[in-house]
């Protein structure tokens, strides 16, 4: 019994002991803890939400939402393009996702697939595969999302496309290099990629323009958009036919690449370069006669004018399922008056020289409101 009696007194003294300590935290301790704890609740509360934003919208904004997938995010030309498309994203008050698919066509499946999860306004996209894509366009599409195809054309009614005249203006400048070389000679001609329809295009133009010279032998090479492929690749033509004539590059992200070899090669004097977008260096190694000429579709030109259209389609207006970008060609004055003497070209064609090819680079004040 006395042993019991003892453990009641024992256990009297720490529940006191216990009661007396938990009035000390609450008069002395009371508002940090407080604080503590609000911090902790308001913490968790901000990460869920957080996450609801990340998974539904990576905007996190009210704005229209417009998703966009590149082919590329790397070279020249698309990284002035999302500078363009930036600038027009403030202009018209929406939001933009970029994503690049690295030149793969899967990769960019699986990112237009990520938009119409996140349930995006609007989907832009500059295609690896016109044919390969249509599926998650139509998919798109069910999903109530406008698809915009940037620079290719896409044979769905799922899509509007907007586009650039790429075949006859590469058939003008095929011409005019035909020309040059008095009809007959070795020549090169570097491509993107099969199934692209950009590269298709440029590729068909050129192939067009080399059926009038039967004494011409044209070799096509795939190099992507790879400058570092096309340099190599460029090196092994050099080094197997020193006596080529001529060579034109689809994109000025790779004639870079083609330059440098040439030059490398010590054969700048012999060979015709030309190319294709109108980049601010291309147009000025039209000036210093690297190029024979490069042609403007200007890459921040490019990039306004699709987001402009992008913005139109996420806010619910009406656009044409064709779309068409007006077009340079840059080359010097004596250039300008071959092209003329030769009668070669079409109705409305524009010929800048190189200074006025890198002003039009930079002005977008034909697409503002």
């Amino acid at each position: 019994m006395r042993k019991r009696k003892i453990w009641k007194k024992v256990l009297c003294l720490l529940t006191a002991t216990m009661m007396f300590c938990t009035v000390l935290a609450g008069c002395g301790g009371g508002s940090d803890s407080g604080s503590e704890t609000n911090d902790t609740e308001q913490t968790d509360t901000t990460k869920a939400d957080m996450s609801e934003t990340d998974e539904s919208d990576e905007t996190g904004t009210d704005k229209p939402v417009i998703g966009i997938a590149m082919l590329d995010m790397t070279q020249e030309f698309f990284v002035n393009m999302i500078e363009g498309g930036d600038y027009a994203a403030e202009i018209y008050d929406v939001e933009l996702i970029w994503k690049s698919a690295d030149s793969s066509l899967d990769n960019q499946i699986a990112i237009i697939e990520n938009f119409i999860q996140q349930e995006v306004d609007c989907i832009l996209m500059d295609p690896y595969d016109a044919v390969g894509l249509i599926p998650v366009c139509e998919e798109a599409e069910a999903a109530g999302i406008s698809v915009c195809s940037m620079g290719n054309y896409i044979e769905s009614e799922a899509v509007i496309s907007n586009l650039y005249n790429d075949r006859e203006d590469t058939k003008v400048i095929g011409q005019l290099i035909g020309n040059l070389i008095d009809g007959s000679g070795d020549v090169a001609m570097l491509y993107g990629a099969t199934g692209n329809f950009v590269s298709d295009e440029r590729q068909a133009g050129w192939e067009e323009a080399m059926s009038e010279f039967q004494d011409i032998s044209c070799t096509y090479y795939e190099v992507g958009w790879d400058t570092a492929q096309t340099l190599k690749t460029v090196q092994d033509i050099l080094a197997a036919n020193p006596d080529i004539k001529a060579i034109h590059s689809f994109s000025d992200g790779n004639t870079t690449a083609v330059a440098q070899a040439v030059e490398q090669a010590g054969l700048s004097d012999q060979i015709l370069i030309s190319s294709y977008d109108g980049n601010i260096d291309a147009s000025e190694a039209v000036e210093d006669g690297t190029y024979v000429c490069t042609l403007l579709t200007g890459a921040k030109r490019v990039g306004y004018w699709n987001v402009q259209v992008g913005a139109q389609l996420a806010k619910g207006e009406e656009v044409e399922q064709k779309n068409y970008l007006e077009s340079y060609f840059i080359m010097k004055d004596e250039m300008a008056q071959k092209v003329e003497e030769l009668g070669i070209g079409y109705e409305g064609m524009n010929i800048v020289d190189p200074q006025k090819g890198i002003e039009l680079f930079d002005d977008l004040s034909a697409f503002e409101k």
